[in-house]
């Protein structure tokens, strides 16, 4: 019997071009209780403490903003579980990336919540590439 091996998004699958690192990424704190995050799973900002969780447009604590510098695109696999994690590189601004590759928290129950953070993310973000 083979064995099938299953490989998770590269950093290429989800972001399709981007200007120089220093103006498309920074390094955020991902909040304590997040849990297991994927690369390519969109976050937004938490408005009392300014670290990022998962985006939910049901939460009425941030992570349900769409305005410029609320959301970005988590470029590491993490386990926010049980602390905080630091300097998590994340894509925020100047960049093109897939729509089909992203990562979507438990909140983002309808395509209208999708189409929200595209909005949000557009504001900062070059364009999203539908797939073909």
């Amino acid at each position: 019997m083979a064995t099938v091996l299953a490989e998770g998004n590269t950093l290429g699958d989800i972001i399709k071009h981007q200007f120089p690192p220093i103006f498309s990424q920074k390094l955020v704190t991902v909040a304590s209780g997040a849990g297991v995050l994927k690369k390519g799973t969109v976050l937004g900002t938490v408005t009392a403490s300014g670290k990022m969780v998962p985006y939910d447009p049901t939460s009425g604590t941030g992570p349900q903003l769409t305005a410029i510098d609320k959301l970005a695109i988590l470029a590491a696999d993490i386990d926010a579980s049980a602390a905080d994690v630091v300097k998590v590189p994340v894509y925020w601004a100047l960049c093109g990336f897939s729509t089909a590759a992203l990562i979507w928290g438990a909140g983002v129950t309808t395509q209208n919540h999708k189409d929200l953070a595209y909005a949000g993310l557009g504001l900062r973000f070059a364009m999203a590439m539908q797939p073909a």
